[in-house]
């Protein structure tokens, strides 16, 4: 098993004042799945299998305990076909739809597992290509961890389809979200002894699909924070401050120039280390810069 990293990576440009401003104010945007799909339709899309009358048995097993529920995937199927009722339900796009819903309030924060990765370097921040990675983050792999709740980042699965996920495992969600709304408890998702267990199920199984990315992305070496939103309906990112125990250092790129170089030593709020990344013979060597202003004689 691959060893979790110590140091994680954020490749940024120094063009984008939205990089330069998390920076300086030591803070970070936490992405929605909505954002990531708006730069790539295939980064974090996930297609639904069809729910068959054997899932419905099994999730009707699965939730004996729980009369409503019980009674509810009952009413699906009956002699091994569906019912009207389990047609009906089925045949519209809802349960698709609020499941959608659901993973749309899952948060992403994205991060490499090295700093000498010639693709990312020569990436460019929003697809813009006036705006090339010219510095990296050096973020502490620990640190980061105790911000999210003692989560580790998940290391990304590449494969050659896109994640799939059950439709039959959201109705306990879809079918208790319906109850709290006929109750007049209109939030979307409640946690409590009657659906946590099977919620954190589903939760990990959402967390392990957000992580698979196809093979094309395998040499970006990506490692990506998932947080579940707490049940919240909020479909958009939010800015997230960290300490400055965060960064351990600044890695100018190869195709900095001097100037950013200059800007980003003399705003910097608290001390840090600074690095030099270079290639030689086509090979990324990242040296340490003893004194801030060593770059200039580089």
């Amino acid at each position: 098993m691959k060893e979790y990293p110590t140091y994680f990576y954020k490749y940024r440009s120094s063009k984008n004042v939205f990089h330069l401003d998390a920076l300086f104010k030591s803070y970070s945007w936490i992405s929605s799945r909505k954002e990531f799909i708006a730069l790539d339709p295939n980064d974090s899309k996930i297609d639904f299998n069809d729910i068959t009358v054997r899932q419905l048995k099994i999730k009707r097993n699965e939730n004996r305990n729980n009369k409503f529920l019980y009674r509810k995937f009952d009413k699906l199927y009956n002699k091994g076909c569906f019912t009207d009722e389990g047609r009906e339900l089925l045949s519209t796009l809802e349960i698709k739809k609020n499941f959608d819903n659901l993973i749309d309030s899952y948060k992403l924060y994205c991060v490499a597992g090295n700093g000498d990765n010639e693709i990312l370097w020569n990436q460019c921040a929003d697809n813009d290509p006036t705006k090339p990675n010219d510095f990296c983050v050096e973020l502490k792999a620990e640190e980061m961890k105790k911000a999210a709740n003692n989560e580790k980042a998940q290391e990304m699965i590449y494969q050659t389809e896109l994640a799939k996920l059950d439709l039959v495992d959201f109705l306990p969600d879809f079918f208790l979200y319906e109850k709290k709304l006929k109750e007049n408890k209109p939030t979307f998702i409640s946690v409590d002894n009657e659906i946590e267990k099977s919620h954190l199920v589903l939760v990990a199984k959402i967390t392990k699909a957000l992580s698979v990315k196809l093979c094309k992305y395998r040499e970006e070496n990506e490692y990506r924070f998932t947080f579940s939103g707490k049940f919240s309906i909020n479909q958009t990112g939010e800015k997230k401050t960290y300490p400055r125990e965060f960064i351990e250092a600044i890695i100018f790129g190869y195709n900095a120039n001097q100037e950013t170089k200059k800007i980003i030593v003399e705003n910097m709020p608290y001390p840090v280390k600074y690095k030099q990344a270079s290639q030689v013979n086509g090979v990324i060597q990242i040296n340490d810069l003893h004194k801030p202003y060593d770059f200039l004689a580089i």
